[in-house]
């Protein structure tokens, strides 16, 4: 089980001299195993990415007229590359 996560508020003296701790200088969710900021848009990213995939299996499954089945794919094909491209782009590099 993973250990709680802690905000973190920079203090007077980190915001002169950034060396005394460890810790970012801007306020965020920080994950103690690592010692970092958590990207809050992930998630969000993760759930619009499947999201337009259940919505192109479905409408490519159940959508008689061609128009819609159409606008329907290339919307929902368009909004997954979309997120799936800024899922790549915000990866960690280490």
């Amino acid at each position: 089980m993973r250990p709680p996560l802690r905000l973190v508020q920079p203090t007077a003296p980190q915001l002169r001299d950034h060396t005394l701790l460890p810790e970012p200088l801007t306020p965020g969710i920080v994950d103690p195993t690592t010692n970092r900021k958590r990207n809050p848009v992930k998630p969000l990213l993760w759930f619009v990415m499947i999201a337009a995939l259940a919505a192109n299996i479905y409408a490519s499954a159940s959508v008689d007229d061609s128009a819609t089945q159409i606008w329907v794919n290339v919307t929902s094909g368009v909004v997954f590359l979309a997120s799936a491209t800024t899922l790549f782009t915000l990866r960690r590099r280490t």
